[in-house]
């Protein structure tokens, strides 16, 4: 319990600069200090003796007590949640992305951030002018070193990561990412407090937490599509057979409905708009039951506000490109196929993940272009978290999945 002396110096330390305001924000860092509080701080006691309370409990507190960093254990989904945990084992945090597609959304005022994840994917299009709404990760690849930092040492504190312990740490990136790019992320999580990072590809871990039986002798093969990449791997023996990765995902269709608009009805509509239009009437092929949406923009000419109405045959018409780039890097794949584990395929069928995945129709487009039976996974936005909880439990046994591990 805070005395009122302590909460007066709450009062003294409000103007936090960079991470440290966010990290104020979010209550990790409610008593004015990232992780514990400089000796000397607060006001000694009676007998003079400083931090008699205080510290221990940030040293102790964790995920899964109530209230922890100011917040209440329903509001974690504003900030991910933590999908797997074996605490009786001592290893295996793995956590849920903030939801998609907001993961690497971040607000920066005056190199202060903000907001992160959910909240700053509403202030897209809405923010003023000294607000910057950016991703610092596109494509697989980290375009603001700096921002990324930030976002992994929240990410890190989160789930109790201090200076005192510094965990092991396995993070999914895209299979085609560059040396550079390796380097990158793994920098990026290393300054912030890791003592160990290993990648993993995002197509083995997605078929680790599919449970596909990548190490048997059988063909198992699946299709991972993100927001910047799509993936297609097969597996067989507990190695990858054939990868074929392009970088074009759901943030390409989303584009790809933003320039539509503008294109047929010179009107300028939002990512956020755009992503709606996607999730409601958007499909890879033609579906049952389809209804017109209401779209409402910026007119170009007049610069007023307008509405029109679009249909879903325009919307697959305005996405064929992403979506038939997609579709060719799965054929591409197949085309690469052994014999033996290509028939393999016709009886196991394809596994589609990510949140790509959601597009209506994208399984009946690819089916029939390929051939072979696609099938879904019950959670497929979380196969590829869920795979690297697995990983993170078995930390050394599953080195050799590893990027490091299978060079």
């Amino acid at each position: 319990m805070e005395s009122g002396e302590h909460a007066e110096e709450h009062e003294q330390h409000p103007a936090l600069d960079g991470v440290r305001a966010a990290e104020y924000a979010l209550g990790v860092a409610e008593d004015g200090y990232v992780g514990t509080a400089p000796v000397g701080s607060y006001a000694p006691n009676g007998y003079g003796l400083y931090n008699m309370t205080g510290n221990v409990w940030e040293w102790v507190a964790d995920w899964y007590d109530p209230g922890v960093g100011g917040h209440a254990a329903g509001d974690r989904e504003s900030y991910g949640r933590i999908l797997r945990v074996s605490p009786s084992r001592g290893v295996g945090v793995a956590l849920e992305g903030l939801r998609s597609p907001c993961l690497s959304v971040r607000a920066v005022e005056r190199a202060r951030l903000l907001a992160l994840g959910e909240e700053a994917w509403q202030m897209i299009g809405r923010t003023p002018t000294h607000v910057v709404a950016k991703r610092p990760l596109r494509k697989g690849a980290i375009t603001d070193f700096d921002v990324t930092q930030r976002m992994v040492r929240l990410l890190m504190q989160r789930v109790g990561v201090s200076r005192f312990n510094k965990p092991k740490v396995l993070i999914c990136v895209p299979s085609a990412i560059t040396a550079v790019e390796q380097r990158a992320v793994s920098d990026a999580a290393r300054k912030s407090g890791a003592a160990d990072v290993q990648l993993i590809g995002q197509p083995i871990a997605a078929a680790i937490g599919a449970n596909l039986p990548i190490s048997e002798p059988i063909g198992s093969m699946v299709v991972d599509i993100g927001g910047g990449t799509s993936e297609s791997a097969l597996f067989s023996l507990g190695g990858v057979v054939v990868l074929e990765a392009v970088r074009v995902g759901s943030f390409e269709i989303d584009a790809a409905i933003q320039a539509y608009v503008r294109r047929e009805y010179g009107l300028s509509i939002g990512e956020r708009t755009a992503e709606e239009i996607k999730c409601h009437i958007g499909s890879a092929a033609p579906t049952p039951n389809e209804v017109r949406a209401e779209v409402k923009g910026r007119e170009l000419m007049s610069g007023l506000p307008k509405t029109v109405i679009l249909t879903p045959a325009e919307i697959r018409k305005a996405i064929e490109e992403p979506v038939a780039a997609m579709v060719e890097s799965v054929l591409t794949c197949l085309s690469q196929a052994p014999p033996e584990l290509a028939q393999d395929l016709l009886a196991q069928g394809i596994c589609l993940v990510g949140g790509g995945s959601l597009l209506r129709g994208l399984d009946t487009r690819l089916s029939e272009e390929t051939g072979v039976p696609v099938v879904y996974v019950d959670t497929p936005m979380e196969c590829v978290v869920k795979g690297a909880g697995k990983c993170i439990e078995s930390f050394d046994a599953m080195r050799a999945m590893f990027m490091d591990g299978r060079r």
